[in-house]
């Protein structure tokens, strides 16, 4: 009032200002209260409170000082501690305070949900399942935590039991938007389609989200329902653009975007946004390592990470790389992420590199701090943005030089990695502007391979796999979402410009197949010259099965990578279209490093249709090809993984060269066939 003396606030006034979310005026007011003999902890609390929800978290710390008391301490006082502890990036501090809580409260569902937030935070998805199995066993109709430990479960690829999980969320509430979200994304990952597309629409209804439009399009992507896709990916592409103008991190994955389009420009600003929102979890874990000013003494130590050491194409792909490596120069580090499969591939890594090393139940820091205490001279990210990558220890730069490879992505984004291994068809000196990395050039192909994989010698006949014995064989077997409608509309053409041609394609769903059948038909092609094969159990029966083939097409936005170089190391010539972007490229690096570039690689569509047609209509021709393919199975680099090891042992020798000499790592480095540096 005018001219008299401010109203005393009371305490009740205090709380409904906290209930509104008014917290730096209930951050105010409470400095009154403290000392009260009513109110005076409650007070230190809920200032403590206002200062967490302020972004304050360090205040919030010392003003709760005064409540930690021995033997005095309350629940909530230690719930807030953990809160602020949590804030400021102090996991493992938390995680101490919050079991100390629940050693005196066993039954407090809000400090098991705490606990299962930090887990999930630490990556440590199966503590988190156990906190929220916990929470649901106390309060079985906890929606929210039944879809949190949905979500823990599918990190942990647990896929039954996150069903189950999401379900029960929704029996709770059929309309809980994430939970059935949630469980779309799994049914997509297990490429069980019935129902979802009018699932997607119902849940649109209900909130028009980048969540929901990106299963929509991922799932129609699979089906092959191009209209579906158009649609969802239309309106995901603008919420994400909106999202990354505000500084937000998209939903939309960064994987996904790179199949979803070839545009380079837009895969960058994809990759950054989700690159900076893994900084940005971490950036106050603590203030940096402080890396040794000489590497390289007396070995290089490289350490090689990923979420993909078990049975995985990654794995497959460089199984013999890490015992290849001269050990007089360098020791070998793995550092894995990824659950333990068991199988003989993981065994095999294990046994080969010289120190393995399990972070998977690592909280962040603690897996960055074991990688600069092994004193990691080269850290070679296999994951990027893949699945289960824990893109965030990489981003706390554990190690002096940090490179990423074979990233489905190419640049990783976020400006913690310095190289990107590559080759100069992947990425050429014209897509620097589209990278966040320097290139580190190989003299072969990026996509490494070797010769170890056996092709099976059984006899077998076309008809064994329902193929006409007199027909010429176009194939694909990539996986659906990677058939575009451009792509397929082609492959028709092709089919009508060639009598008695057929189209063999990979397994896939039933609904994907019945698409594809619907639209040959719509383009006045017989279904019947589509012939789609089931999954083989064996490699190498697969192997010799793809022998069976003419010609390979690849596909476009998102190329074969591993289904090309199945058909190449099967001597099967593959017709490649190099696009804008790494995905769309890598058929073309693995061709190049065979020689072949000039003969199966094209750059427009018109090209790789009259590519494809001429070679089947030119037999003489192709079986040139196929000898010269055959050959250089064995006289390229492609294969041969020795060789390929010794250039990237040359550009990691550079690498070290150039930090122990200071030199920026702005200019690209690249070697020679042999592994020597060519400039520098």
């Amino acid at each position: 009032m005018e001219g008299g003396e401010a109203k005393e606030i009371s305490w009740e006034e205090v709380l409904a200002l906290a209930g509104i979310g008014q917290w730096s005026e209930v951050a105010h007011h409470c400095e009154k209260f403290i000392g009260h003999p009513n109110f005076g902890e409650n007070a230190i609390q809920l200032q403590s409170e206002a200062f967490i929800e302020m972004g304050e978290p360090k205040i919030a710390i010392e003003k709760l000082q005064s409540l930690l008391q021995p033997g005095n301490i309350s629940i909530l006082t230690l719930q807030l501690l953990a809160r602020a502890q949590e804030e400021q990036g102090f996991l493992g501090k938390a995680k101490e305070v919050l079991e100390l809580a629940l050693s005196v409260e066993k039954s407090s569902v809000d400090i098991w949900k705490q606990l299962g937030a930090i887990h999930v935070k630490q990556g440590a998805q199966a503590e988190a399942a156990k906190c929220y199995k916990r929470v649901v066993e106390l309060d079985p109709e906890n929606i929210e935590s039944w879809n949190s430990l949905g979500a823990a479960q599918a990190n942990q690829s647990e896929f039954e039991n996150a069903l189950s999980s999401f379900s029960k969320a929704l029996l709770i509430n059929p309309d809980h938007y994430l939970a059935g979200v949630n469980r779309l994304f799994v049914l997509n990952r297990r490429a069980q389609f019935d129902g979802i597309a009018e699932e997607v629409d119902r849940l649109i209804k209900l909130k028009d989200g980048e969540d929901i439009r990106q299963v929509g399009a991922l799932s129609a992507q699979q089906c092959c329902d191009w209209e579906g896709f158009d649609r969802h990916f239309s309106a995901l592409d603008k919420m994400t653009e909106e999202a990354i103008a505000q500084r937000r991190c998209p939903r939309e994955q960064p994987v996904a975007g790179a199949a979803f389009t070839d545009d380079p420009q837009r895969n960058k600003r994809l990759t950054h946004a989700w690159a900076q929102a893994a900084w940005n979890s971490v950036s106050s874990l603590h203030i940096g390592f402080s890396h040794r000013i000489q590497l390289g003494q007396p070995r290089v130590r490289v350490g090689y990470f990923s979420s993909d050491f078990r049975l995985h194409p990654i794995s497959q792909q460089t199984l013999p790389l890490f015992g290849l490596h001269n050990r007089e120069r360098f020791e070998v580090f793995v550092y894995s992420t990824g659950i333990d499969d068991g199988s003989p591939m993981r065994q095999r890594i294990i046994n080969d590199c010289d120190h393995f090393v399990d972070l998977r139940q690592s909280d962040t820091l603690s897996a960055a701090q074991k990688i600069f205490d092994d004193e990691i001279d080269v850290l070679v990210d296999f994951s990027g943005h893949t699945e289960s990558s824990r893109m965030e220890i990489c981003a706390l730069q554990p190690a002096p030089v940090q490179a990423t490879m074979l990233s489905a992505t190419g640049t990783n984004g976020g400006g913690y990695y310095d190289y990107v291994i590559t080759d100069p068809i992947v990425f050429p000196e014209a897509s620097r502007v589209d990278y966040a990395e320097t290139p580190a050039w190989l003299a072969g192909s990026f996509f490494i391979n070797h010769r170890e994989e056996v092709i099976s010698k059984n006899n077998i006949t076309r008809s064994d796999y329902g193929l006409p014995e007199n027909a010429f064989v176009f194939g694909t077997f990539n996986q659906s979402y990677k058939i575009t409608r451009e792509a397929f509309t082609i492959w028709l053409r092709l089919l009508r410009a060639v009598p008695q041609s057929v189209l063999w394609i990979g397994a896939v769903p039933s609904i994907t197949e019945a698409n594809l059948r619907n639209f040959a038909a719509q383009q006045q092609v017989d279904p019947d010259r589509l012939i789609f094969a089931k999954l083989e159990n064996r490699k190498d029966d697969h192997l010799r099965r793809l022998q069976l083939l003419d010609l390979g097409l690849d596909t476009l936005v998102f190329n074969g990578q591993t289904t090309t170089k199945d058909l190449l190391w099967a001597g099967v010539p593959v017709v490649a279209y190099y696009g804008r972007h790494v995905c769309s490229r890598v058929s073309a690096s693995l061709l190049w490093s065979l020689g072949l570039e000039e003969e199966l690689v094209t750059h427009t569509l018109a090209e790789y249709e009259e590519t494809a047609l001429a070679l089947a209509q030119n037999p003489e021709k192709l079986i040139s090809i196929r000898k010269h393919l055959w050959s250089a199975r064995t006289t390229s680099s492609l294969f041969d993984m020795s060789k390929m090891v010794r250039q990237m042992e040359g550009l990691y020798v550079g690498m070290v060269n150039r930090h122990n000499s200071g030199k920026e790592h702005n200019v690209p480095l690249a070697v020679d066939g042999s592994g020597a540096i060519l400039s520098d």
